[in-house]
């Protein structure tokens, strides 16, 4: 039956999460489960970044603009992507396993500029490299 567990010893069915049979004690068999790995990140100094390496670029951060009412609107890239080329102030990447984007994007990693005629502040993204592990 879906949902339930029987008891091998006494046939009585208990919930599908028990870990022992209510009516006889009987300790039910359970299976570990392999838990997946959590993807390792570290920060990084992006001169050093090769092309095909994995980023993550932090939502928030990189250049944004103020509207009228004084609010920022961001204008940079967020989620992971994989590095195609390094510039003089930034990074050429696409977009790995990532749905927000499209495309090539350009991550801005230069310095600090306003510009009062746009109004944009450009700041620098805040990017993590993603570490690859060995399997044996």
């Amino acid at each position: 039956m879906r949902g339930k567990k029987t008891c091998p010893k006494c046939q009585t069915q208990t919930g599908p999460r028990a870990f022992a049979c209510k009516k006889c004690n009987h300790e039910f068999q359970v299976k570990n489960k392999k838990r997946r790995s959590r993807k390792k990140w570290e920060t990084c100094e992006w001169h050093e970044l090769r092309k095909g390496q994995i980023i993550k670029v932090r939502s928030g951060s990189g250049p944004f603009w103020h509207n009228k009412e004084g609010e920022r609107e961001m204008m940079g890239c967020y989620g992971t992507f994989m590095v195609d080329k390094l510039y003089n102030d930034g990074i050429g990447a696409y977009p790995h396993k990532n749905k927000s984007h499209s495309g090539r994007c350009f991550i801005y990693m230069g310095k600090w500029k306003y510009c009062k005629t746009t109004n944009i502040e450009r700041y620098p993204h805040e990017i993590k490299r993603y570490i690859f592990r060995e399997t044996n």
